[in-house]
């Protein structure tokens, strides 16, 4: 298996389409030829095999503060896997190739929202139940400011010794 990290902006039209197809396929709501949720990521890590697109990751590079410190982290993605390559470890493996172009890059946390806890667990993430401020983002529009817990979808792997803070997260934006 190769791995390509590749700013968004340099997606081929091929890429583009590729990367929709299996986002597509992975997630049923997935907005239709598109290669990003709501928010065009920094970049994408993508998994090759036999030069077919078996496994994506979105990567979100930004800075959150949790009281009044910024910690840099990876705000992860779209995290899928080809139907025909799933249980063959290309989730693990993009989840190493992130940490190591994470620690490379110097974040300090990979950061993830998901309902799918004991894959991630299982990969070195732990759940974090924090509060949290973000921008609320609907189709083409800001609705405003949004705060919350995160009681069981919020998951943090440390990339550096650096220990997750407690407290408020402010994501300084949208979610990723």
């Amino acid at each position: 298996m190769k791995f390509e990290a590749i700013p968004a902006y340099k997606l081929t039209k091929k890429k583009s389409t590729q990367i929709a197809r299996l986002l597509s396929d992975a997630f049923t709501s997935y907005p239709k030829d598109q290669t990003f949720y709501k928010q065009m990521p920094c970049f994408h890590i993508l998994a090759w095999e036999e030069g077919n697109l078996v496994g994506h990751a979105s990567v979100h590079h930004k800075i959150v503060y949790v009281n009044s410190e910024g910690y840099r982290i990876f705000g992860i993605s779209d995290v899928c896997v080809a139907r025909s390559n799933q249980k063959k470890g290309v989730g693990s493996a993009l989840i190493d190739e992130l940490s190591r172009i994470g620690k490379k890059g110097g974040a300090q946390f990979l950061v993830l929202i998901t309902d799918e806890g004991k894959f991630y667990k299982k990969n070195g993430f732990k759940k974090v139940n924090s509060r949290a401020r973000w921008v609320i983002l609907s189709g083409n529009e800001m609705l405003g400011i949004q705060e919350r817990k995160f009681d069981n979808s919020l998951f943090v792997k440390p990339l550096t010794d650096v220990k997750w803070p407690r407290g408020t997260i402010d994501f300084m934006g949208p979610l990723f």
